[in-house]
């Protein structure tokens, strides 16, 4: 099977991620996205609403704004594909988006925030969540457990804080309870040398970042210049990876993971 995961930037380059998707749907069984947005219209008249979008727009560094209804965009472009989105996660309406090719059965899709933290985005008081949605997909007879994690962001940068050690805790506890072949996959918002991914590298997940000595999962659009990776997929080592790779297109600030696996 093949998976994709990307974080879409909440669709500022919707003009070329739909596309992406589009042209990769052939080929690929799941896709794991984060910063997925389905935004009433009723909420964005609130004056709340207008200040947090100023001021993640303002945090972007990027004129390109947000698609709100990014999710109904991406569903609709995706006919062979069953979806299940997440409840928002962060005070901009950003939610987890798991997409899987209806010829595949899904057992189960949960969904749990693992922790909130609170935060000032240019002044404006902002929540994030450490959300985490989970898929039981079963495939020839063989269930794999899909996990699909956007990690706490924090101004201090990727490394690590007594919240992000927490969090990644919570994932191997998250993790343990499931039985078959499990993968994790996401925006991490962690560097590679930092404790919180080496607990998952203690715990038995092959880390593929580090494996296939990809440099970096950002690209040109990525504002901040202190680090070059957040994204990464961990398996369990009874999953066979036949392929791992970055894929080199800029349909957001994050760049498109893909697995071939079995």
């Amino acid at each position: 099977m093949r998976l994709i995961t990307l974080n879409t930037w909440g669709g500022r380059l919707g003009h070329k991620l739909i596309p992406f998707l589009t042209k990769q749907a052939d080929t690929t069984d799941i896709m794991c996205l984060q910063e997925v947005l389905d935004v009433p219209e009723s909420e964005t008249k609130k004056k709340e609403w207008k200040d947090i979008e100023s001021a993640v727009d303002r945090h972007a560094g990027i004129e390109n704004q947000r698609t709100l209804d990014l999710y109904w965009r991406i569903h609709t472009a995706l006919p062979a594909f069953n979806s299940n989105l997440s409840v928002a996660y962060s005070s901009g309406n950003e939610r987890l988006a798991t997409f899987v090719k209806r010829s595949l059965t899904i057992e189960k899709c949960t969904y749990r925030n693992l922790a909130v933290v609170k935060n000032q985005v240019y002044g404006v008081p902002f929540k994030l969540g450490s959300p985490f949605q989970y898929s039981r997909i079963k495939a020839n007879g063989t269930a794999y457990n899909i996990c699909n994690i956007h990690g706490l962001w924090q101004p201090v940068g990727k490394g690590d804080t007594p919240e992000r050690r927490k969090q990644s805790e919570s994932w191997i506890r998250e993790s343990s309870k499931l039985d078959g072949k499990t993968i994790l996959c996401g925006d991490f918002n962690l560097s590679p040398d930092t404790e919180s991914i080496a607990l998952l590298e203690k715990e038995g997940f092959v880390n593929l970042v580090k494996e296939y000595g990809i440099k970096t999962t950002r690209n040109e659009l990525y504002a901040s210049k202190k680090g070059k990776f957040a994204d990464y997929i961990f398996v369990s080592k009874d999953i066979e990876v036949s392929d791992f790779e970055v894929i080199e297109e800029t349909v957001s600030d994050h760049l498109p993971l893909c697995i071939d696996f079995s």
